[in-house]
Parts: structure tokens; sequence; C-alpha cells
């Protein structure tokens, strides 16, 4: 898929790269996430949640914004703390681990200069991923679906794109995996226009995935149930 150039002028859009031992792949990540200066402003900011190897390091000797957290808060706590640093006026969050094209970012930042809210990455190529996660990303469409009355084809995708002000009134609260579904929930109580933007994956081919589908499915189930419920300020 060959991603369009942002009419984005004026824009300065913040990438958040949540990291936990990406040093195989956080270097070209980073590369190609700078080349996107040639369409709009870019901010990257890499979190690092306190990798054992050196990711942050390698990421501080590409001269971006890099927050080192002390420990392991989780995925949604560490993305969350990233975003209220942020300083553009849209923020992409998308995986270290390069299965998400970072050429493809001008895809949901596009959405987002057409009017949308949110920019949901829809995974179109993903045959190649494991069943298990295929399988739990079709129950989690499915219960989001049901509960909030709009298709939703991709919750958990770990490339999403934002208003500023749209992410921060969701005022996130799960630190793990779930936060994923609590986005899409919340977003749609709120009445955001979502859009739903096609994208490349592919396999992860360095490092270990820190998803377990059999402790984060259930978490992100519960996740997407509680912000069905919770009260919205």
């Amino acid at each position: 898929m060959t991603s369009k150039k942002s009419n984005t002028q004026q824009k300065l859009v913040s990438v958040i790269i949540p990291t936990y031992n990406e040093s195989a792949s956080i270097k070209k990540m980073i590369h190609e996430t700078k080349e996107l200066h040639e369409q709009f402003p870019v901010e990257i900011i890499v979190i690092d949640a306190n990798s054992t190897d050196n990711t942050a390091q390698i990421a501080e000797d590409e001269n971006v914004k890099v927050i080192r957290r002390n420990k392991k808060y989780g995925k949604g706590a560490d993305f969350w703390y990233a975003a209220q640093k942020a300083t553009g006026d849209y923020i992409v969050q998308i995986d270290a681990d390069l299965q998400f094209d970072p050429k493809e970012i001008p895809l949901l930042v596009t959405a987002l200069d057409k009017g949308a809210d949110v920019a949901l990455a829809w995974r179109i190529t993903h045959k190649e991923a494991p069943f298990i996660r295929t399988l739990g990303n079709i129950i989690f469409c499915t219960v989001t679906s049901i509960i909030i009355g709009k298709r939703i084809n991709d919750v958990v995708a770990g490339f999403k794109a934002f208003r500023k002000d749209a992410l921060l009134s969701l005022h996130l609260q799960e630190s793990h995996f779930g936060y994923e579904g609590e986005v899409v929930v919340k977003a749609v109580r709120l009445k955001y226009k979502i859009a739903q933007v096609p994208v490349n994956y592919k396999p992860r081919l360095t490092g270990k995935s820190q998803v377990n589908p059999l402790k984060d499915g259930p978490l992100t189930i519960w996740s997407i149930l509680k912000a069905r419920f919770v009260h919205l300020s």
C-alpha cells in the first residue's frame, strides 16, 4: 500500500513509540519515521518500559525525545503518560517492532486532516499472524461492535492516530494492553468521528512480543466492557 502525501503542513504530529527490549528494530523505526519530516513536522517520542537491553540508548543516540520509565507500568500506562507529554496537534501511536510500516503513518494523519477525530489502523494483510491472535481480534471486534452498536474492524492494532484534544478527553485508565479497546469504546461513546484506515501488516521478524493472549485476552474483554459503562466526564 502506498502512502499519499499529507496536506497537514501546519500540524505537528507526535509519533509515540512504546518500547521494551526492541533494540533490534528501534533504530530503523526511528529512521523511517524521521523521513516523514518531508511531509509534515514530526515529534518522535520513544517511551521505554525499563528495557533490559540498550533500546533507550539507541533511541537517545538518534536525537529523539526518550522517556525512560523506572519499571514496567504497562503499555497503556506508558502510552497515556507519553501522550500527556506530547506537543503535537495530532498524536500517533505505533508499535516499535515494524509489523506496522511507519511509511503508512500519513494514511492515518490524512484521515484526521479530513475531519476524523480518531483513526484506527485496519490490518488487511495479516494472514501469517498466529491463529490465536487472529481469533482473539475477531472476538474483540465482535464484542466491541455489539456493545457500542458500531462495526469496528480492528480493535487492538497498535497503530492509531488522534486529535490530541480528543485523546486527552478519553482519560485512559487501563495500564495494560486492554487500553486499546478502552480507546475505541470511549471514543464511540463520546460520538467522535472515527475513520478505519486499511494498512499493511507483517509478522514480527525480531524480538519477542509482550502480548500474552491467555492473560491479555480476558483483560482486554474486561476493559472493553468497563469502558462501555464507566461514567464519562
